[in-house]
């Protein structure tokens, strides 16, 4: 809320003064943060989830903690990098974007796990009223036991909004 705050009060400043180029990126930064979204991508700890590996649904033990948000940042950042643009699609369609990430974090607490900051857009948004209520993570295991979250380095597609989540105890958006 104090970012907020500032740019209000710069917003106001830059009115007073005239400062139209200071008032206008005042003003866009103040609809952006308006418009951020936060989406829990995976709860923390060990967990028991079924991704479709090789085109089969497979159960596997996975470790979600800080490391998790090292790989999915790692991956954002170098789809950046490779001058694409990261997204999350509709039920992995791969063709429609719903949500655009501005950055993986971590967060303790009542509902602790790897989340995500950015932005949803007009298709997400309807998605979300017609029930696609849960993020299902794009995403490589590791070898071994339990496994870890690997960056898919060569992929912007990082997930997508679905009806069913993927983890028991996931919150709905």
């Amino acid at each position: 809320m104090a970012d907020m705050d500032f740019l209000i009060a710069a917003r106001e400043e830059a009115l007073k003064a005239g400062n139209w180029p200071r008032f206008n990126a005042a003003t866009r930064l103040i609809v952006e943060k308006e418009n951020e979204t936060e989406l829990q991508i995976f709860p923390a700890g060990l967990q028991w989830v079924a991704p479709f590996v090789g085109g089969q649904k497979k159960w596997v033990r996975i470790e979600i903690d800080f490391l998790t948000v090292r790989s999915l940042e790692r991956q954002r950042k170098q789809v950046l990098e490779a001058g694409l643009i990261p997204f999350f699609d509709l039920c992995h369609n791969h063709l429609d974007v719903t949500f655009l990430p501005k950055r993986f974090f971590w967060q303790d607490g009542l509902v602790a796990g790897v989340w995500v900051v950015g932005y949803l857009t007009d298709t997400g948004r309807a998605a979300i009223a017609r029930g696609m209520r849960y993020v299902s993570p794009e995403w490589l295991p590791t070898n071994g036991f339990p496994v870890r979250v690997a960056a898919n380095l060569d992929e912007p597609n990082m997930g997508g909004l679905v009806a069913e989540p993927a983890f028991d105890n996931c919150p709905t958006t």
